[in-house]
């Protein structure tokens, strides 16, 4: 249901932020990047530290807290889990899978199960493009000569590939970032979207 405003929108905003809350990043940064790196919040963001603190997006972070998330999954009824189609592939960076199948661990400790299918970028695409992916899979961004490119990309309704998180809202905001030609605007445009 597209109405923020609706029960709908929020069990399925509710059981999201929940399988983020479950993310130890810091964790994964320590095991998988021996401690080299920060924690990622914001997709197409990475590299554009200066634009991210100029606009307060270094204050969007979501804690490691899998109490909050069990109790954002039990209000959204799914207090017993439930089952998560989760399509592994190598996908344009290095250590996605590895990063992935450690979210995967952290799911499972909130009692979130995965159906894991292993296959390739190749095949997953064709579900990208006709709008019929389901689950998560593990692809993963990465820096970006410009944001609005890749949410352009990956949130717009009018995309060939697009990660099913188009929304009229956000279809505006990359609309109108489209159109202007002057940088800042195009930044703080880019901040929107990325909030």
């Amino acid at each position: 249901d597209r109405d923020r405003d609706s029960a709908d929108w929020k069990k399925a905003r509710d059981v999201r932020v929940a399988l983020s809350l479950a993310i130890d990043r810091q964790a994964m940064v320590n095991n998988l990047a021996f401690g080299a790196g920060v924690p990622s919040y914001l997709g197409w963001m990475t590299g554009r530290e200066p634009q991210v603190k100029e606009y307060g997006l270094d204050k969007l972070v979501r804690d490691f807290d899998p109490a909050q998330a069990r109790t954002l999954l039990a209000g959204a009824d799914l207090a017993g889990g439930f089952t998560l189609p989760a399509t592994i592939y190598q996908a344009f960076n290095p250590g996605n899978i590895e990063a992935f199948m450690a979210a995967i661990a952290n799911w499972e400790d909130i009692g979130v199960t995965t159906e894991i299918t292993n296959t390739t970028y190749g095949t997953v695409r064709p579900t990208l493009v006709n709008r019929t992916a389901k689950g998560m899979w593990s692809f993963s961004d990465s820096h970006t000569f410009s944001p609005i490119a890749a949410y352009g990309l990956f949130y717009s309704a009018h995309s060939a590939l697009n990660f099913g998180f188009e929304h009229p809202d956000l279809q505006a905001l990359i609309d109108a970032a489209n159109k202007v030609t002057k940088i800042d605007d195009l930044r703080s445009y880019e901040a929107d979207i990325a909030r």
